[in-house]
């Protein structure tokens, strides 16, 4: 223990011989230190500066965003740096420089640190240092910068900055009226869609009514057929028609012997002129009784006479021959006397030295001979032409006509009786003309039953094809019908669907498909028959072609069939009779009447049910119209076309707008600027989508095509209507941007609000005046469309909103009283009380009804910057019915002149205006306008009520009037009894219970009397009434009163206490909430309202089932206006970002009137930053790794600052409001 060890020893022994040897040690150990504390502290600095840098780069950007554009924030909220970069630079740098060399931390301590720090560090230098600054930084270089797409031309950018502006505005701006209001039509879109349904359920009806209307008139044609033609008189036509059948075939057969003869070279046979024989057996009798012969010269006789000339010894052989023949016919009992003037009562015009002569027939006997000695007598030279005229003119002057009797047409007698003998013509032309006529005779016999029977099986032709259209089209119409079902179930339950449930509970459904079926077979029946009747007809043909034809009194059957008997040379009678027979049995067909299908010739009678529903509906006796009444309705619904088309293309009123207003947005702001906006939102969002609305103008004279016209109106809005539904779900955001794009710009209505004085009085949401805006009156419109052009964006507004006003109109002229029932009436006095030509006129009238009443409404809002009733009601739809009724008496034609919109007061707007006192308490707003508002909405509901139920019972008369079948008592109280039993609802909501609690009235007291007058109307219908009586029994002669008007006043009865507590209830609740004011008072009563109108339809989203809820509602142009923007807004972000980008362009048009130089291209919200310091390091003066402020290492060693004693940090930071 006590000994120690040689190397301690040793060591010990070495310090102690060797001198300097603990300096030598201290060396060695400081150095180390030095150097350690030296990298610590150097490294304490480079930390510290860089905490230093981090402040004074953040300080400076701080400092560029405080360089706001104050006139962008004063007037829009927006904050963006808009003064000249390079200047804001400088500015900046400035501030970052001086920030920078304040940073040092040892000018506030005390001496004797600072002393000991610097006697320290000179140590290590050569030189004396002296640190004032324990971190010695030196600003080397500072640039900011503008980012570009931070600019507020971005859509993005302006969205963020309307969004955070509007976070601490909305509450206010956006409260729950507008909300509310929406809400109430936020079912529209289904309405309108049903309305659309029941549109194309009437032009499918009415396609079936023009089917059955042919169906109808086709079996009456058929009936007046066989009723007004006598061959049809009995069931013994067959007979009739077999016996003209075979006399047409005797005509047939003398036809084909005539044409023999015609045909034969040899034959002549003369007919007779006056008679002609029916046929060539009778026609050798007649020959025989009446001194005919066969007109032909003998080869004997010839030879004879000419035998006689050349054997003549007289001086005179022409004059011997004659006396020769004359001789031959006296021995024959014929005379050859001289022809004297006057002689048959012919002035023969006779010198008497010429030789005329004719023969007096003085005993019977066979011409033939005879005939061929005149011939030849006539041919001599010294012969006149005229002796064969006197002398046939002699001989059958009895059997002429009486035209060739006639003195002074001596020459066309002469030329006529020249044809018939032969003398300009030949006997061949006789017999053709006989065939041509004996042919037509067969062909008129024939035809005059093809031509009934041909009329008869046409009619039952027409008559099948309409009944197979009647079938095809009531497929379609019941398809209709299921999908007008389909849209009424899909509405919310409340009185619209009450009341358009109960209309298509009761249209048109006896349309029995088997009773249609048991008619058509009956026609087809008949048809057949007929046909066959028809092809017996037709069927007769002679050589295949045949005989009757429609054009026989022109046809030529000498012609037609000569060339297929041929040519011979027969010489007898007997030769043709035996040819003729032989050609009329190979050659003529026909079949017998035995073959035609069984049948009978009967009319169609009602003991057809489906015959008897057509003569319901389709018979003018059944709908007897008063020729004033039906010109009076023709008139409405005309006027209430013209109207409508009118309001439809009316065009907007620029007279408010400013008079140096420009024409195009373009025209204030600067291209270049308008193309950096456009390409700042080129990449966003995509593309935009519009919904524009534009009226189709209605055809004032086709029902069809006026109903086309209004379906494809309703087609338009019910399409843009669908987002409806959407607004008062809308996120906030969107809430935000639509109520700064309205409430800091300007819209055209504001070009109308003035004080006292008459001065503008338009003010922004925060205050600032907007008058003096370029396009005052015009901004939001141009928000909302984008056309270039102000008045185009104006145009299309005052389009959108009558869209919308015919959309919300229709929804009430198809479920009130008020307008259903004269619609009716005047329906039924221009079709009658028929099932199916009612509702497409009544659907017609309505919907014009519904334009012109938009018409004044668009008027109201857009050029007179008015309210106007959300949904309307009797006291605030203008065009009342006995107002129109009026000025169409007074043969007005502009339904709508001096017609005005009833003033309403919007409970939401007094609420807003209401001033708050000191003690919290509203001003201007007391328990006297909420009542005034509730008994307002409680009308609503009363007629509401009365409409969703006699609505019904009045489209349950017009079926029951128009039944096919016949009703009982028994049958019509089972009717009404369903129909009202079908209007009961299982939903909640004081309209629903109201309908209960009538209905369940009129069940248990009312029933009798509700079928006695139904009973009576349907026999009315029956006996042919006139229309204006049957009306009177529904409506009463003032259209109030009558069954409808009686059982209004009980449904009425039967809801009031209902509705009057609920009233009650709610005033009392109101009257608390307005009495005790404070905090929120506003928003208190606003949540109160809509509590109101949910509970009205039972609806806790906000009443849309219920037209009611919304009766005591108002909008104006304005609220139009910001649901249309908010309709684009729900359509995408393409539709947002082009409606930023124009309130971009409306913010530079507006801010460079007060700062020329504003570019909103160049307004950034976000700025960045970078610098670069110095920071000086004295241990060694050794590179070291470079550190950054935004705590980045780089680790390249810069050799290049051996010997600086300085080492560089580098800053950049992004900063935006």
């Amino acid at each position: 223990m006590h000994g120690r060890s040689g190397g301690y020893d040793s060591m010990i022994d070495f310090f102690e011989k060797t001198k300097g040897s603990i300096s030598l040690f201290l060396a060695l150990i400081m150095l180390p230190m030095m150097t350690v504390a030296g990298l610590i502290v150097d490294g304490a600095r480079i930390s510290a500066a860089k905490a230093s840098l981090s402040g004074a780069g953040d300080l400076a950007m701080n400092a560029a965003l405080s360089e706001y554009d104050q006139i962008l924030y004063d007037v829009y909220g927006i904050f963006a740096v808009s003064e000249n970069m390079e200047e804001l630079q400088n500015n900046v740098s400035r501030y970052f420089a001086n920030s920078i060399d304040n940073t040092g931390i040892l000018n506030d301590s005390d001496s004797y640190t600072r002393e000991f720090i610097n006697s320290i560090f000179s140590s290590f230098s050569g030189d004396e240092m002296e640190f004032n600054n324990i971190v010695d930084l030196k600003a080397d270089r500072f640039t900011l910068q503008g980012v570009e797409s931070s600019a507020i031309g971005n859509p993005k950018v302006l969205e963020r900055q309307i969004v955070d502006y509007m976070k601490y505005r909305g509450p206010i701006n956006i409260g729950k009226g507008l909300l509310t209001k929406l809400g109430c039509i936020g079912e529209t879109s289904k309405q309108t869609k049903a309305i659309e349904a029941k549109v194309n359920y009437d032009q499918k009806l009415d396609t079936v009514q023009d089917a059955c209307k042919k169906a109808y008139e086709a079996i009456n044609e058929y009936n007046d057929l066989i009723g007004g033609n006598s061959k049809f008189a009995s069931n013994e036509y067959l007979n009739q028609l077999s016996q003209d059948i075979d006399s047409a075939k005797k005509d047939v057969a003398d036809m084909v012997k005539y044409l023999v003869a015609y045909n034969s070279s040899e034959l002549n046979v003369p007919p007779l002129i006056n008679e002609r024989p029916s046929s060539l057996d009778s026609l050798k009798v007649i020959i025989l009784k009446d001194q005919w012969a066969i007109f032909k010269v003998d080869s004997a006789t010839r030879k004879e006479v000419e035998s006689y000339y050349e054997k003549s010894k007289a001086a005179n052989r022409e004059l011997d021959t004659m006396a020769y023949i004359e001789g031959k016919l006296a021995e024959r009992g014929i005379k050859v006397v001289p022809v004297e003037n006057g002689d048959y009562g012919i002035d023969f015009g006779i010198n008497y030295d010429e030789k005329m002569l004719k023969l007096e027939i003085t005993q019977s006997t066979d011409l033939g001979k005879e005939i061929g000695y005149v011939k030849i007598y006539k041919e001599l030279p010294n012969v006149k032409s005229s002796f064969t005229y006197a002398l046939m003119y002699g001989m059958y002057a009895e059997k002429l006509p009486d035209e060739m009797k006639v003195p002074d047409k001596k020459t066309e007698a002469y030329t006529k009786l020249a044809m018939f003998l032969g003398e300009g013509g030949s006997w061949a032309e006789l017999w053709g003309e006989n065939a041509t006529e004996k042919g037509r005779s067969a062909a008129s016999k024939l035809y005059a039953w093809d031509k009934d029977i041909s009329a008869i099986t046409g009619a039952l032709e027409k008559a099948d094809t309409a009944l197979a259209a009647v079938l095809k089209n009531v497929d379609e119409l019941d398809e209709a019908r299921t999908n007008w079902a389909n849209k009424v179930d899909n509405l919310s339950e409340g009185d619209v669907k009450t009341s358009m449930q109960g209309e298509y509970e009761n249209a048109a459904k006896d349309i029995n498909k088997d009773a249609i079926n048991s008619l058509r077979t009956l026609v087809d029946t008949y048809k057949k028959h007929f046909d066959s009747v028809k092809s017996v007809v037709e069927g007769i043909k002679l050589y295949d072609k045949p005989i009757c034809r429609e054009d026989y009194g022109s046809v030529d059957y000498k012609d037609e069939f000569s060339s297929s008997i041929g040519k011979n040379d027969f010489t007898e009678l007997g030769q043709i009779e035996s040819q003729a027979t032989q050609i009329m049995n190979s050659k003529y067909t026909g079949q017998s009447v035995s073959s035609v299908t069984p049948g009978n010739a009967k009319k169609v009678t009602e003991g057809e049910q489906f015959y008897a529903y057509l003569c319901r509906v389709c018979a003018s006796a059944n709908a007897k119209k008063n020729k004033t009444s039906k010109d009076s309705a023709e008139s409405l619904k005309k006027n209430l076309i013209s109207a409508g088309n009118s309001g439809a293309n009316s065009t907007q009123s620029t007279a408010g707008l400013p008079a140096d207003i420009p024409g195009t947005i373009s025209a204030s702001v600067d291209e270049s600027v308008r193309k950096a906006i456009d390409q700042l939102c080129s990449d966003e969002g995509g593309e935009e989508g519009k919904s524009t609305f534009h009226a189709e103008k209605v055809d004032s004279g086709s029902d069809k095509e006026a109903a086309k016209n209004n379906k494809n109106n309703l087609t338009k809005i019910s399409e843009l209507l669908k987002l409806l539904g959407q607004v008062a779900e809308a996120g906030r955001d969107k809430l935000y941007l639509q109520e700064y794009m309205t409430e800091m710009f300007s819209c055209y209505t504001d070009t109308l609000k003035k004080d006292g004085d008459g001065n503008l009085v338009a003010k922004a949401m925060n205050g600032k005046d907007m008058t003096n805006n370029p396009y005052f009156g015009a901004e939001a419109e141009y928000i909302l469309w984008g056309n270039d052009s102000v008045t185009k964006n104006l145009q299309s507004t005052r389009a959108m909103i009558f869209g919308i006003r015919f959309a919300l109109n229709a929804v009430y002229a198809f479920t009130s009283t008020d307008t259903t029932v004269p619609a009716l009436t005047a329906a039924t006095a221009i079709a009658g009380w028929t099932g199916f030509g009612v509702p497409i006129v009544k659907t017609v009238i309505l919907l014009a009804w519904a334009m012109a009443e938009s018409f004044v409404d668009v008027k109201a809002l857009c050029d007179e910057g008015k309210d106007v009733a959300l949904y309307k009601t009797s006291n605030t739809w203008a065009l009342g019915y006995d107002g129109l009724k009026n000025k169409i008496k007074e043969g007005a034609t502009n339904l709508i002149q001096n017609v005005a919109n009833a003033a309403v007061d919007d409970i939401f707007d007094k609420l807003e205006n209401a001033a708050v006192d000191a003690s919290g308490k509203l001003v201007d707003f007391g328990v006297d306008t909420a009542d005034g508002y509730v008994n307002k909405t409680l009308d609503g509901v009363y007629e509401n009520v009365q409409s969703a139920i006699t609505g019904p019972i009045s489209q349950l008369a017009l079926q029951i009037t128009g039944a096919s079948q016949t009703l009982s008592q028994t049958d019509i109280m089972n009717k009404v009894e369903e129909t009202l039993k079908g209007l009961k609802k299982s939903g909640s909501g004081l309209v629903n219970e109201c309908i209960d609690l009538a209905v369940d009235k009129l069940l248990s007291d009312e029933m009798g009397n509700i079928v006695e007058q139904l009973y009576k109307m349907y026999n009315a219908a029956r006996e042919g009434t006139a229309i204006e009586i049957i009306n009177e029994f529904l409506y009463g002669q003032d259209g109030n009163t009558g069954l409808i008007g009686g059982l209004k006043d009980k449904i009425s009865g039967a809801a009031r206490s209902r509705i009057e507590a609920y009233g009650d209830e709610f005033k009392a609740s109101l009257e608390e909430k307005i009495t005790a004011g404070g905090n929120q008072a506003k928003e208190k009563i606003k949540d109160e309202i809509s509590s109101f109108t949910a509970g009205i339809a039972g609806d806790s989203s906000g009443s849309s089932g219920s037209t009611a809820a919304a009766s005591g509602l108002t909008m104006n142009y304005k609220e139009y206006v910001k649901t249309f923007i908010m309709i684009h807004l729900l359509m995408g972000d393409g539709s947002k970002n082009a409606m930023l980008t124009r309130t971009a362009q409306l913010i530079q048009a507006n801010v460079q009137q007060q700062s020329s130089g504003f570019d909103v291209t160049k307004a950034f919200t976000v700025v960045t930053a970078t610098a670069e310091v110095s920071v000086r390091t004295t241990f060694f003066q050794v590179p070291v790794t470079t550190v950054h402020a935004d705590n980045e290492t780089s680790y390249e060693l810069d050799f290049s600052r051996i010997g600086t004693g300085y080492q560089k940090l580098k800053y950049s930071s992004v900063l935006g409001y």
